[in-house]
């Protein structure tokens, strides 16, 4: 008895190792993406991404907030190149939204990665829990959109016949829209990259809200303050919650 009490311990002695050895792959298999979000959470923590975010991937995240607003506000139609599931290349068209100057009630971008044999959703939120509050200050915020669901509020004098610099421009030419003092570029042009002959926005001031967007790209080219920072790891499927609808106006 003695002998077999002794072989079957040992026999969950080695089974442990075995379980012990695969998980030891695993946490190296996750260490990069730990790594990335805690040295990102440490950087802007002491300021050291103070000037530029960027949240990018080849498949889209989902981006979560009660409300964006923000002045000298862009939105425009163009078209991207990128990678089809099969391998080959192809183009599609998407939105791109640029505020000069933002805030942000509350913040959840959703995106879903693969590392090695693992499906993961890298969780970043940024909120104060309090929907009366736009408490996320960013300047030159660029996002690129294929979808969003949202109401689009737009104030400024109306752009009609007669008016040299109206505030507010529908179905302007895209490739002619600029964001920011001096325009914001890097897309081809000196606008933000619509194409020519394809409609856009031009507002003095936008809000939009609440939000839920496919994201392709979110650029925060400038100064930022994104208090309550959280980065997760997060098991496949995982999605940021239905936005509260926003309280009051920003300040």
């Amino acid at each position: 008895m003695a002998a077999e009490a002794e072989a079957e311990a040992e026999a969950e002695g080695r089974e442990r190792g075995r379980r012990g050895t695969r998980w030891g792959r695993a946490v190296l298999v996750f260490l990069p993406a730990l790594l990335v979000t805690c040295g990102f959470g440490t950087a802007v923590a002491t300021g050291a991404l103070a000037t530029q975010i960027s949240v990018q991937s080849g498949t889209d995240g989902t981006l979560v907030t009660s409300s964006l607003y923000g002045t000298d506000f862009g939105l425009v139609l163009a078209p991207e190149q990128y990678t089809k599931p099969d391998g080959t290349s192809g183009t599609r068209n998407l939105l791109r939204m640029a505020f000069a100057h933002g805030q942000i009630n509350g913040l959840c971008i959703a995106q879903p990665q693969t590392i090695g044999p693992f499906s993961v959703v890298l969780v970043l939120t940024a909120t104060d829990k309090d929907a009366s509050t736009w408490e996320i200050k960013a300047d030159n915020i660029v996002i690129d959109l294929t979808q969003a669901k949202g109401q689009l509020n737009l104030n400024g004098v109306v752009g009609t016949t007669g008016f040299t610099n109206p505030e507010v421009l529908i179905g302007a030419d895209s490739s002619a829209i600029t964001v920011g003092t001096p325009p914001l570029t890097g897309w081809g042009g000196s606008g933000l990259g619509g194409q020519f002959g394809w409609w856009g926005i031009k507002a003095g001031v936008a809000k939009f809200g609440p939000v839920t967007a496919d994201v392709e790209e979110l650029n925060i080219l400038g100064g930022l303050q994104l208090p309550n920072l959280s980065l997760t790891v997060a098991p496949k499927g995982t999605v940021c919650k239905a936005p509260d609808p926003p309280v009051g106006s920003p300040g």
